[in-house]
């Protein structure tokens, strides 16, 4: 049985149907609380998620991805997947169900970070990262000069560095541990 509701057609059991999956987590056959409570594991998962800044001198330092202001914008992806193959007209329907019968379906988390947290988290853990450019010298050691090399200095272009996490985070990311340079 079908019934209408105010958010559109549902299915009476309320469960999601099979070879349906969400960014890799597979929903098949779960109510909608018990896919998102799954969900929300997996979120909490990735948010544990060890993000490593690299310096280029060698030196790391690691954040969690949560600590970046990791935010999913689309939590109602839950809905989404319970809806699938129950709207739209009778011939759409049938599509989407054999779709799933002979492909199946991962529906896309989206996710955006917090530039602000990125930029503080930038600022307060690798400003270690940072050399001071040092001047080159001369030594007179036993009657003769010896020339001690200089160092360039550099220092982290904090700006761009935010926008290159940000840009990896929320593009490019396969939602696990990932080095940044």
């Amino acid at each position: 049985f079908l019934f209408l509701s105010a958010n559109g057609v549902k299915a009476a059991d309320e469960t999601i149907k099979n070879g349906i999956s969400i960014e890799g987590l597979d929903v098949s056959g779960m109510s909608k609380s018990e896919a998102q409570e799954a969900l929300n594991d997996y979120l909490i998962k990735v948010g544990q998620s060890v993000i490593t800044f690299k310096g280029s001198s060698g030196n790391s330092v690691d954040v969690k991805a949560s600590d970046l202001g990791l935010e999913c914008v689309n939590p109602d992806i839950v809905e989404d997947a319970l809806l699938v193959g129950e709207k739209g007209n009778v011939v759409s329907r049938y599509k989407q169900k054999k779709d799933l019968e002979q492909k199946g379906l991962v529906l896309d988390l989206v996710f955006t970070v917090d530039r602000m947290k990125i930029e503080n988290a930038l600022i307060e853990k690798c400003s270690s990262f940072d050399q001071h450019a040092k001047e080159a010298s001369l030594v007179r050691e036993n009657g003769a000069f010896t020339v001690i090399e200089g160092v360039d200095g550099f220092v982290i272009d904090i700006a761009s560095s935010k926008d290159l996490v940000a840009d990896t985070l929320e593009k490019d990311w396969d939602l696990g541990d990932i080095s940044i340079e």
